[in-house]
């Protein structure tokens, strides 16, 4: 683990799955074009198998906020918990490739990897079904003083409050960083998410 550490980033780990499709499609499989709807396993499997070609990557804005800061010449970390699948190997390469220091080791068992299934209208309208999978099952354990370290900053995502430790997880990291002096920072995600927890944040 590297001391050194910027910047560390503690969110839903997800990726997405890009693919360009025309507006029949959105309406075979029900979903409003533009809109962000969350799915389950056999729903993210069911879209899949229609969809034509795709573009697999890390995404997450957090994530994606980590990975930038990478490569832009900044010294991260990460947080956030995906499956020892396919798609968890994808996520962890990516970053791994932009020189970040993944915190946690891939879960043996457990939901798959948390995905979103992006789909791109001719006009650049991009409307997204999202299964979380994995990532709800971040947790208190997950934040110790190991896995955090001693960043210069930690930017939490405002989505961890949505999971079922998520609050918890949340204080725990904070504590760790006002006993090292890191500074934290959260993205509040959506005005959704806001609503949902705005007496928490």
């Amino acid at each position: 683990m590297n001391s050194a550490t910027q910047l560390l980033g503690i969110s839903n780990a997800i990726v997405d799955v890009l693919a360009h499709i025309d507006d029949d499609f959105l309406d075979k499989i029900g979903v409003v074009r533009g809109a962000m709807t969350l799915i389950d396993e056999d729903r993210a499997h069911e879209i899949y198998s229609m969809m034509g070609p795709a573009t697999e990557m890390s995404g997450g804005s957090v994530a994606n906020t980590i990975a930038s800061f990478a490569n832009l010449g900044g010294t991260a970390a990460y947080i956030g918990r995906v499956k020892a699948d396919q798609l968890g190997e994808i996520f962890n390469h990516d970053m791994r490739s932009l020189g970040v220091d993944i915190r946690l080791a891939p879960a043996a068992d457990g939901a798959p990897t948390a995905r979103s299934h992006v789909l791109i209208s001719a006009d650049g309208q991009r409307t997204m079904c999202t299964y979380l999978g994995a990532c709800t099952e971040l947790g208190v354990a997950d934040v110790t003083p190991a896995t955090v370290g001693s960043p210069k900053a930690i930017l939490l995502e405002g989505y961890v409050w949505d999971l079922p430790e998520g609050p918890q997880l949340a204080a725990r990291a904070m504590e760790i960083a006002a006993a090292n002096g890191t500074t934290v920072a959260l993205s509040l995600s959506d005005s959704f998410c806001v609503q949902r927890h705005r007496e928490s944040f």
